[in-house]
């Protein structure tokens, strides 16, 4: 889901961006390596904060909602997808002279 704009309510208004999302998986990695589903800048964990985060990874399973007797035995296919996202901005920001 994505959403650009809000409800009367003051909730987000969401639209479908992909269909046969089997499952889906986001988490962050800081700058000493770790790999989190949250962050966190109230504990006391100085290195899961956000100007930590160094990327974000995100994993999906997509699955077709057609199939076809002569392709995969005629089970819905799947395909699975990783995408890590580094954004340069991040980069600029911890390298930037104080």
């Amino acid at each position: 889901m994505r959403a650009t704009r809000f409800n009367t309510n003051g909730t987000l208004q969401g639209e479908p961006l992909f269909e046969g999302v089997t499952s889906f998986e986001a988490s962050v990695i800081f700058l000493d390596g770790d790999e989190l589903t949250s962050v966190s800048g109230t504990d006391t964990d100085q290195t899961n904060n956000y100007d930590q985060i160094a990327s974000v990874r995100v994993q999906g399973t997509l699955t077709s909602s057609t199939t076809n007797p002569h392709v995969n035995g005629g089970l819905p296919a799947q395909r699975q997808f990783s995408w890590r996202f580094s954004p340069p901005n991040l980069r600029y920001e911890r390298a930037r002279p104080s």
